[in-house]
């Protein structure tokens, strides 16, 4: 008997790479305009992760939890991305993830909870997956790591942004098929 898998990622890249940004612009490339720092700012964007609020954030950023004291937060909105760099390695890097647990027997259904820094220039600097599972952790720390958007914008010049990134994981299994699928869960 002859195992096919299908994992299909165009739900989870297409709202990645097509939601608009809010209180954040995307720029045109990562070197087009300063940086906030550059022009003596300390700027963070944030989104908000579940469970929190805007006002838990902005008293993290406060009291030197989440950024450097002085530093000026800005919210945006769940689910509002700016575009993904190297969609191809995006993509390639899930592809393998989702097929190593196929080919495991591993079977993953529910809500993942991923959080990623990104640097002024889009990349991805630290990756913090909350699956309750720990080689799922370590699949989507793998999976993550090397991944770049588009950076965050405020007035005009970048900033580091922390994005909330909810994936839903659902598995089927049949005799001659094996799927898992990845979603975002909307905002």
């Amino acid at each position: 008997m002859t195992m096919h898998s299908r994992i299909p990622l165009a739900a989870l890249a297409a709202t990645l790479l097509c939601a608009p940004a809010a209180n954040a612009q995307a720029a045109e490339s990562a070197d087009a305009g300063p940086t906030c720092a550059e022009r003596g700012m300390q700027r963070l964007a944030v989104m908000v992760p579940p469970g929190r609020t805007a006002d838990d954030v902005r008293q993290l950023a406060q009291n030197g939890s989440l950024a450097p004291n002085g530093t000026e937060v800005f919210i945006v909105p769940a689910g509002h991305f700016t575009a993904m760099r190297d969609e191809a390695g995006y993509r390639s890097r899930m592809d393998r993830m989702m097929h190593r647990f196929l080919e495991d027997g591993g079977e993953v259904q529910g809500t993942a909870s991923i959080l990623l820094l990104l640097d002024e220039n889009g990349a991805v600097t630290e990756i913090h997956p909350n699956t309750r599972n720990k080689r799922l952790d370590r699949e989507m720390t793998r999976m993550w790591t090397g991944a770049a958007f588009e950076p965050y914008r405020v007035d005009g010049c970048r900033v580091r942004a922390w994005i909330h990134v909810p994936l839903t994981f659902s598995s089927d299994f049949g005799l001659t098929d094996r799927r898992i699928e990845v979603k975002t869960n909307q905002p």
